[in-house]
This record gives structure tokens, sequence and C-alpha cells, in this order.
């Protein structure tokens, strides 16, 4: 898209303009008040950088949002909120027309690598405990199947909407089948 003819734009009226802008795109208010707040921390750390004067939207610098980034050693996940947030800023900037993708700071600015978290099980006595919890319902039938949703999540790995979504025949004592769709 073509740059159009606008004067210079502050940080701030950029800022301003974006959640604006997520507004009238009807995101809900804790998601704009979340990227209010990590922009405005932004914001404020541009004010340190420049002294105290606003700058332009244009005149943010790549080091100056590695330096954000990096301050008080975050953690990848932290890193990558913010940078998620500036990235929108700088793209809804760009959309406007109030910056060429040349002079968006956060376009080479990786995201961190988050690592992976081993998943953690159940020991044999918690798994025995939450199966004689799912067997105190008053209701027989439902006492049942509590525990038959139960084991069947433990020894087949489904998910809860996998399971939910498994279509049962009627049970007859010989056989007895299902399918997932």
């Amino acid at each position: 898209m073509p740059l159009r003819y606008l004067p210079p734009m502050t940080f701030h009226d950029a800022l301003t303009r974006f959640l604006e802008g997520l507004g009238a795109l009807g995101f809900a208010d804790r998601t704009i008040a979340g990227y209010g707040a990590d922009l405005a921390a932004f914001e404020r750390f541009l004010g340190e950088v420049a002294h105290g004067d606003d700058i332009e939207l244009v005149a943010v610098s790549p080091l100056w949002v590695e330096a954000y980034l990096a301050r008080g050693r975050p953690t990848p996940s932290y890193r990558n909120r913010k940078l998620s947030a500036l990235r929108s800023l700088f793209r809804f900037a760009r959309r406007q027309g109030l910056l060429e993708e040349k002079d968006d700071p956060t376009r080479h600015v990786a995201f961190a690598r988050v690592p992976r978290k081993e998943p953690s099980h159940l020991s044999f006595e918690e798994y025995l405990a939450i199966l004689k919890a799912a067997g105190r319902c008053s209701r027989p039938s439902l006492r049942l199947r509590n525990q038959a949703i139960l084991v069947v999540l433990w020894n087949t790995g489904l998910r809860v909407s996998e399971l939910c979504a498994l279509v049962c025949t009627p049970y007859t004592r010989h056989t007895f089948s299902s399918r997932a769709v």
C-alpha cells in the first residue's frame, strides 16, 4: 500500500488511534486494556530514551525495541507478549498509511523461544483418589458414568472435546463399540 501523505504522527497519537481502532473492531475491554498497558510502558520507555520528548512514530528504532524488551531479564513469554503488542501497533500504522514497512522497527525483531514444559502426570494414588471422588455421586447411573469418563480419558489419552464427540452404540452384554468423530 503506498504511503498517504499525513503529517508526522507521534507515538502517543498512533497509540491512541490504535486503541480506538481496537474498540471500533469490537475487541473486549480487557484485551484493549492489556494492549494499552503494554504499549503505555513502551511509551514511558521512549520518554526516558528521548529525555521527555514525544517521539514521532517513524523515529522509533529497532534498537530501542530490543532494549525495551530486554529490560529486567524478562521471561520468554513476557517478552513475546510485549513484542506482540508492539507488532500489532506498527502493523496497524502500516495499514493506516502512517508508516512504510521499511520503517517498522519490529519487523526484524525475533520472538523468544519458549521452552517446552514437560507434561505433569498423576501418581497412582492421585488417580485412585479422583476415581473415588467421582464414585461419591448420590445417583448410581451418574457415578458409573463419571467413573467411565475418567477411565476412558486416562487410558486413551483423548481430549475432553474428543470424548464428548464419541458416539456410543447401545450396550449389549456381548458387544460394545464406539467410534470417534
